[in-house]
């Protein structure tokens, strides 16, 4: 059936009236069976397309104008339509396909090679965006709409340079384009820093969106500006307008993500992989979810299906690490960490990481340059790194420093963490909260479980806040037992525990975890109290001093040449290291022999963690076990990674492998015990022994020490001076080493040091835990009674004289 041109007209016409009047089913309907009429007709195939398009149904639009391509290879329009249409149903492959026909057929169509470059770029073909980018740019220079794109081009080609330069083009033509604004921020963020960046993204919130697009950049100006529910609003203004939905989803689940209501974060990032399976961000941002949550094996899948999508994502690669690193080390953590740098070395904190896990296996091959390397990019802020890791990689107070606030600037930043108000009033018992994730079977209750049994409770009411939960042992169950009040916020999200921590009305909180694991930063830089202190967890400065007043330490820890490197003010204690007089002390010795040592042989050991086993002390130990035939070396070999490979560089200093002996995990009673079987604890250089190097001298056994430059390469020392053995700190390495061979070889001088610190063990400092406790006490008085009075915070000496038994400001 044939209609003429008028009748023909009139039924479009009629169509076009339908769909106006919301009959839009009825309106493709009618199209469609013109079109069956009409085959060959261009026109009606391009006004069919377009009412599916309309209607959400790209895809079948594209479809109808390839049908109708076949029948008018020479409709310029249709090409371009059908390319188009399947861009919008993100069939990338599809419209590059046509696009390269359209292209072909006219060259020198600016749009055609515009759209080319912009389809080759969702499929990362990153250099063919670019050969078609300028192809477009070449035929018109004045359309600042390709120099955006090409600017997007190079920053996924890490070509940042150049594309700053193309997004100040776009911005001379039109300096309030929102959206170059928002990819100026963005890519001078990731190049220069938050600092650099806070203009544009400033700038950003100052235009007016035009659209939802343009919104959305404002949810994420907001975001990366730290106005989290700023964000969070703009998003869900977004989902409730029905637009961009992926988007908006995908941000607000990552808003969510930073306040810690990770059950919402996780129903938005579901939510998109319902509009689209394939969305790499998704998956990975659902496994970091669960990883955030400690569901490592339940991240797997979504880790893997990230994989199937882009098999080049270092971030999937370096979730896998973290996935293997939770149930145990293995060969596969480095494996995926490697394959991570090999597509994106630049990767935030992977380089830190990286490291991190080869030390943890003594895995020492490039690491000398792998540390330089990082050294220079923490000192230009190239990369962030994560703090505690700083502390193990350089002896570098000031490095820890910038670690410490690059960490804090970027995931804690002031403006993302109001200051409360607290009330000034005056209190006979001050309430005390420490909070760690760490009481049970973890060095800081083995140091600290005393000290909730001893603090003076006719001043003092102490609270004891677990961030983990875990089941009760005897340290847990000793030190719930011992507290006031027994809190556990582990279930809670962040603004939930600070909601609940606040309500407690806590004067004065104690960190006793800081920067490692399982911390929750936001809670204290929220607030939870008006006095916040940083104590024992974490040895070094927290990086804010808005965030965290005091840090205690003692005079060895923090000379006056190192002070400037600790930005909260310094609580000096005469000694720093809280004990517990009541841990097991098994004086029944052990012979050697059960050891697997021969019993003639003098026993050096270090029981510290073998990421502290680095190729310089390791080295020196090389050499004292050559200048001692008949000795051992007792170290932790966490798996047989580490024994593996320091065996390999034992056999490479001439030392037979086998006078090295690798204790495994056992539970603290036997690992004490054990410690009857040692002679000399050699301590490691960086980060030194800390809880161990008490655990020995408790047991009787010396520790002797190389003291470096910052709090945890200060950390033996200090120990040492407050047992009274500072003749065990050593200046140099070589005198570390001319000491340990003394010792070794020199019964007489020995004994004598062994006889020393038996003796001194009955009333040293390091030991006194009531005097430990009172000194600890008449400190947060004091903090307390400058607070009251208005006084800043200030440098403090807390003085034990028993003459003026006075606190005295530094």
């Amino acid at each position: 059936m044939n209609l003429t041109a008028n009748l023909l007209n009139k039924h479009i016409t009629n169509i076009k009236n339908t769909f106006k009047g919301g009959r839009k089913e009825q309106a493709i309907i009618d199209c469609q069976n013109l079109v069956f009429l009409h085959p060959a007709n261009g026109s009606l195939r391009k006004l069919l397309a377009n009412l599916l398009a309309l209607t959400g149904k790209p895809i079948q639009a594209a479809k109808q104008l390839e049908i109708g391509f076949e029948f008018n290879p020479d409709d310029e329009e249709l090409l371009f339509n059908l390319a188009i249409s399947y861009r919008q149903g993100l069939a990338f492959d599809e419209a590059v396909q046509y696009l390269l026909i359209y292209t072909e057929k006219y060259p020198f169509n600016v749009d055609g090679w515009g759209s080319l470059s912009e389809n080759q770029f969702q499929l990362k073909q990153f250099d063919l965006a670019l050969e078609s980018s300028l192809k477009a740019i070449s035929i018109s220079n004045n359309d600042s709409r390709l120099f955006y794109n090409r600017a997007k081009i190079y920053r996924a080609l890490k070509k940042y340079d150049l594309s700053l330069s193309d997004l100040q083009v776009a911005l001379d033509m039109q300096p309030d384009h929102l959206s170059y604004v928002m990819e100026y921020a963005e890519i001078t963020h990731f190049y220069q820093g938050k600092i650099f960046a806070k203009p544009y993204f400033e700038k950003v919130l100052q235009l007016k969106a035009t659209d939802y697009l343009e919104l959305l950049n404002q949810g994420k100006a907001f975001y990366e500006l730290g106005f989290i529910d700023q964000s969070i609003s703009i998003y869900q203004q977004i989902i409730s307008s029905n637009q961009l939905l992926e988007l908006a989803h995908l941000n607000l689940g990552s808003a969510q993500y930073v306040l810690r209501n990770y059950p919402e974060a996780l129903t938005n990032y579901q939510k998109v992989l319902v509009f689209n399976n394939n969305s790499l961000a998704a998956n990975i941002n659902i496994a970091n979810t669960l990883q955030a949550q400690n569901l490592f094996k339940d991240s797997t899948p979504f880790i893997d299906r990230a994989l199937e999508i882009d098999p080049s994502s270092a971030f999937a690669y370096k979730l896998k690490a973290q996935a293997y690193a939770n149930s145990g080390f293995d060969e596969r953590i480095l494996c995926n960490l490697l394959l991570a740098e090999s597509f994106d070395p630049t990767l935030e904190s992977l380089q830190g990481f990286l490291l991190y896990s080869k030390l943890e296996i003594c895995d020492w091959s490039d690491i000398s340059i792998r540390k330089e390397q990082l050294q220079n990019d923490i000192k230009s802020l190239q990369t962030q790194v994560l703090p505690f890791q700083a502390t193990l990689f350089f002896d570098l107070p000031e490095l820890h420093q910038i670690s410490a606030q690059q960490f804090i600037n970027a995931n804690f930043p002031l403006s993302r963490h109001p200051q409360p108000s607290f009330n000034r009033v005056h209190k006979d018992k001050l309430k005390i909260a420490y909070i760690s994730p760490d009481f049970g079977q973890h060095p800081i209750a083995y140091l600290t479980a005393e000290l909730f049994e001893l603090h003076d409770r006719n001043h003092f009411e102490i609270i004891g806040v677990s961030l983990t939960t875990r089941s009760d042992d005897s340290y847990r169950s000793r030190i719930k037992n011992s507290v006031d009040h027994w809190v556990d916020i582990s279930h809670l999200s962040d603004t939930q525990a600070l909601n609940y921590l606040r309500s407690l009305e806590i004067d004065i909180a104690i960190d006793l975890c800081g920067h490692t694991q399982d911390f929750r930063l936001s809670l204290w830089a929220h607030r939870i109290a008006p006095i916040q202190i940083s104590y024992l967890g974490y040895l070094g400065t927290m990086g804010c001093a808005q965030y965290y007043d005091y840090l205690i330490a003692d005079q060895v820890l923090i000379p006056n040449e190192f002070r400037a490197f600790y930005d909260e003010k310094i609580i000096y204690l005469p000694n720093y290291q809280m004990n517990d007089r009541h841990r097991p002390r098994n004086n029944h010795l052990i012979s050697k022999s059960s050891l697997g040592i021969p019993e003639n042989h003098f026993v050096f050991a270090c029981l510290n963690n073998s990421f502290k086993y680095q190729p310089e002390i390791f080295a020196a130990w090389m050499q004292i076990l050559s200048d001692t035939p008949n000795s051992s070396l007792v170290l932790f070999g966490k798996n047989h990674l580490v024994s593996e490979n320091l065996s390999a560089q034992a056999i490479k200093a001439n030392i037979d492998p086998s006078r090295m002996i690798f204790f495994n995990s056992v539970d603290y009673e036997t690992y004490l015990s054990r410690l009857n079987g040692i002679d000399l604890f050699l301590d490691t250089t960086i980060y030194n022994a800390g809880t161990t190097a008490s655990d020995a001298l408790w047991m009787g056994i010396p520790v002797i020490t190389c003291i470096g430059r910052s709090f945890c390469a200060r950390m033996a020392a200090s120990v040492l001076v407050a047992a009274g053995m500072p003749n065990l700190i050593t200046q140099s390495l070589t005198d570390y080493i001319q000491l340990a061979i003394e010792l070794a070889s020199d019964q007489a001088k020995y004994q004598a040091i062994k006889t020393q610190l038996i003796d001194n063990s009955v009333a040293c400092k390091l030991f006194d835990s009531p005097a430990t406790t009172k000194n600890l006490e008449r400190a947060y008085q004091l903090v307390w009674d400058n607070y009251l009075n208005h006084v800043p915070p200030e440098d403090l000496v807390i003085s034990t004289s028993p003459v003026s038994g006075r606190l005295h400001p530094v």
